[in-house]
């Protein structure tokens, strides 16, 4: 059995239903630093993102620029819920949820959980 702890959400992805999903900590780098600019778009590497941004668009003066900081997921971390899993949420240490998933576990849920991402645990048999 392998035990995970990491976050609730609701997965995404073009041309595919959304779907319930676990996205193991283990593969989530916390703040790190996007390239380019909140405030007006400017990528800080040379890249073709730049020329999109030529012509009309303001640039920040020199020292003005914000970058944008993030998070990023690793898809080698994303789990699709799935009967049989053993999934515990959590919100602020109380247990919100506790119990193996069964076939009508997304009715089970609360998407609160999800659209919030909270914290769980999840155990998966190998």
């Amino acid at each position: 059995m392998i035990e995970m702890t990491g976050i609730l959400f609701i997965h995404y992805e073009q041309g595919c239903s959304p779907f319930l999903a676990f996205q193991n900590e283990k593969y989530i780098k916390y703040n790190q630093p996007k390239g380019y600019c909140k405030k007006c778009g400017l990528y800080f590497t040379n890249s073709e993102n730049d020329e999109k941004y030529s012509g009309t668009e303001k640039y920040c003066n020199e020292g003005d620029h914000e970058e944008v900081i993030g998070d990023e997921w690793s898809y080698a971390g994303l789990h699709a819920l799935t009967p049989g899993y053993h999934l515990i949420v959590y919100s602020n240490n109380e247990i919100l949820y506790n119990n193996i998933l069964t076939n009508d576990f997304e009715n089970e849920m609360n998407k609160e959980w999800f659209y919030k991402n909270y914290k769980a645990q999840m155990d998966v048999c190998e």
